[in-house]
């Protein structure tokens, strides 16, 4: 029997966090969790692949934190999806994976001076903090995640189809390039 990657559950919905048109592009779609190294690590390559691809590549990241784990990436993300409430949240996840993923960095004060380095209304951004919506937007993702068949960061999917390669440029992209032509393939017929 062949094996045949998990698909993405839910696929795309309004609240995900889309960079890009999601429409007759590839999607890659990454599970995350904002104190995790890995995540960390793999945000230049898919900054590399975005430039490479330009309007063929469109991102949607949900959340993931492993709590246990990572005692502040559950804060991180209900932080991210504070900052979505003011259209900010890709300028948030920018700046919080480029900063260092300590207690520091990622409690509250670390993120409020993220925060404002976004130009955030603060007192906007402190009540999406606090409010149930940000939290469950969190824990609707890392449902999802675990419908996926999520079960570590970073975890991505294309097109909806887990992506079990490599987590390095060039794997990512050959995998990218052959599902653009899988769907210019099917446009054509």
């Amino acid at each position: 029997m062949a094996y045949r990657a998990p698909k993405l559950v839910p696929t795309l919905t309004a609240d995900d966090h889309i960079l890009g048109s999601a429409e007759d592009s590839v999607l890659l779609l990454e599970y995350g969790d904002y104190q995790c190294p890995y995540c960390k690590e793999i945000q230049p390559v898919i900054a590399k692949l975005k430039k490479l691809f330009g309007k063929r590549l469109a991102l949607a990241y949900r959340h993931f934190p492993f709590s246990e784990a990572h005692p502040q990436a559950f804060g991180a993300a209900v932080a991210a999806e504070a900052a979505a409430k003011q259209n900010k949240f890709w300028a948030m996840h920018k700046k919080i994976y480029a900063g260092r993923q300590n207690a520091v960095v990622l409690g509250n004060a670390g993120l409020e001076r993220i925060a404002r380095e976004c130009k955030l209304n603060m007192k906007k951004f402190r009540q999406g903090c606090g409010s149930s919506e940000c939290f469950e937007a969190v824990k609707k993702d890392f449902n999802s995640g675990i419908k996926s068949g999520v079960n570590g960061t970073p975890t991505f999917y294309i097109n909806g189809r887990r992506y079990d390669g490599e987590h390095k440029f060039q794997a990512m992209a050959e995998a990218i390039q052959a599902a653009a032509e899988y769907l210019q393939n099917i446009k054509r017929k």
